[in-house]
């Protein structure tokens, strides 16, 4: 009886996920066959340079009548001293906003040639096909942030970058672009690699910063042995937390006041901890991408119940193990599985959003999973995606972007996952405080 039920719920999930693939690569050849359009988003300096964009999209040949009431300013959403952060030193910026607008061509979008025409009749470059500055882009006066003392924002928990196969890069041998962000910022970290690579890794990365994978953690094709490896030494080290890393990060930006900043400071890393560790039920913690947090847009410091990826911080006792202790697993989107193991057990998660993670787009460079994305239709994503549906089809649904597979969490499943706080959020003594500097 009970053999036959579980054949019937498998020939079931079987036939959704088919029904749900076939849907998505359907989507992707009708997308294929038809030009890319877009809607443009004008932002002007000043209202009178508005009025003149106004004035030569009107008398051009597209004849576009701008409505004044379309007209937007962005609302500055300043991180404001509380349980998240207090920025000491922080600038404001109470000058008046920039104006923008969105023109489209009746819902439809204009192609890629419209664009650029749109571009010569307001006689500016062509810098992006979604949106232009008029009449010039903005200089910031800042571009950077550190801080006054670096030992007081020092990372508390070790780091570990899970590489493979990225030690030589443009004719040189090179170390990651983690690694040269971590060398930089004076992090200590670890560089978990595969014996067979040690040589290549150790001519740009010193020894004591290598470990290395004993032969029952091989990765045979996935990173996920790595990673238990990793879970595996931190609790036999009796670390309450540790973060793990992807090989692939360039840097990490703080994004505030309409602004991006570089971080060129621990402060990327230390910033997390401090918020992860006033909660106790919070095992998993991290920075969101780069470019999911628009500087212009007013995003919050932070997103509850996200999925974690590519820069985690994980609790040690995270309970999600199996009898090995393991609590990583599958072959693909193994981060966005850890995430919603804890979601459904009632926990939250923490992706920062202000300090966020400027990660190679996956795929796009040989080494790491390079082979195995390949193997998935050369990165179309039903793989990956089937992956996941096979563990996750309560909470997820499959959807297309940039002509690829993609899965998305239904989030609002987990909006009840409350924290349990260790501290009294709000009172001011309990604030973390950073002197910050801009330059």
């Amino acid at each position: 009886m009970e053999a036959t039920q579980k054949e019937e719920k498998t020939t079931l999930l079987d036939a959704l996920k088919e029904e749900e693939l076939c849907t998505a690569i359907t989507k992707l050849k009708i997308k294929a066959e038809k030009p890319a359009t877009f809607n443009l988003t004008i932002h002007a300096v000043n209202d009178d340079y508005m009025k003149e964009v106004f004035e030569k999209l009107l008398n051009s040949k597209f004849e576009i009548k701008c409505d004044p009431k379309k007209i937007k300013k962005y609302k500055i959403k300043n991180l404001k001293p509380d349980w998240c952060v207090n920025l000491v030193g922080m600038e404001y910026d109470d000058s008046e906003k920039m104006p923008f607008i969105q023109i489209t061509n009746n819902k439809k979008g204009y192609t890629k040639e419209e664009i650029y025409e749109l571009h010569e009749i307001l006689n500016i470059k062509v810098v992006n096909l979604r949106f232009c500055y008029y009449p010039y882009t903005p200089i910031k006066e800042h571009t950077s942030i550190c801080v006054e003392n670096e030992e007081e924002v020092k990372h508390k928990y070790p780091i570990y970058v899970l590489s493979k196969g990225r030690y030589y890069r443009n004719k040189k041998y090179q170390a990651p672009k983690t690694i040269q962000y971590l060398e930089q910022i004076k992090a200590d970290y670890f560089i978990v690699i595969e014996e067979e690579e040690y040589e290549d890794y150790n001519k740009s990365i010193a020894s004591n910063r290598i470990l290395v994978l004993p032969k029952t953690y091989e990765l045979n094709g996935s990173g996920v042995p790595a990673r238990n490896f990793i879970h595996h030494t931190n609790i036999k080290n009796n670390t309450k937390a540790y973060w793990i890393l992807d090989d692939n990060i360039s840097r990490y930006y703080f994004t505030n006041f309409q602004k991006r900043y570089k971080v060129n400071s621990q402060l990327a890393f230390r910033y997390v901890e401090d918020i992860f560790d006033k909660f106790d039920n919070v095992y998993l913690a991290g920075h969101q991408y780069k470019f999911a947090v628009i500087a212009k847009s007013p995003n919050g410091a932070i997103q509850k119940n996200g999925r974690i990826f590519s820069s985690i911080l994980i609790k040690t006792n995270i309970p999600v193990v199996n009898d090995n202790n393991d609590i990583w697993r599958g072959k693909y989107n193994e981060d966005t599985d850890l995430s919603l193991r804890i979601l459904k057990l009632g926990l939250p998660t923490i992706l920062v959003n202000v300090m966020s993670s400027d990660k190679e787009q996956t795929g796009t460079s040989k080494g790491g999973n390079h082979k195995i994305y390949e193997e998935d239709a050369n990165a179309s994503g039903v793989a990956k995606t089937t992956a996941l549906l096979e563990e996750h089809k309560d909470c997820i649904k499959i959807t297309t972007i940039s002509n690829r597979v993609h899965h998305k969490i239904k989030t609002e499943l987990f909006d009840d996952n409350a924290f349990e706080s260790n501290v009294d959020l709000y009172d001011p003594n309990n604030y973390t405080k950073y002197k910050i500097k801009y330059y």
